[in-house]
């Protein structure tokens, strides 16, 4: 039972950490994308 948590908040945490990453990547295109319009 411990265990299963356990490993429930470790993917919790996996997930989390990776659509923060996929939110920084989109942020960052948003960020090119405007210098790129801005020349």
């Amino acid at each position: 039972m411990i265990k299963n948590i356990i490993v429930f908040y470790i993917d919790l945490k996996k997930l989390i950490f990776f659509q923060n990453l996929k939110f920084d990547q989109s942020l960052l295109n948003m960020i090119c994308s405007k210098k790129i319009h801005v020349k």
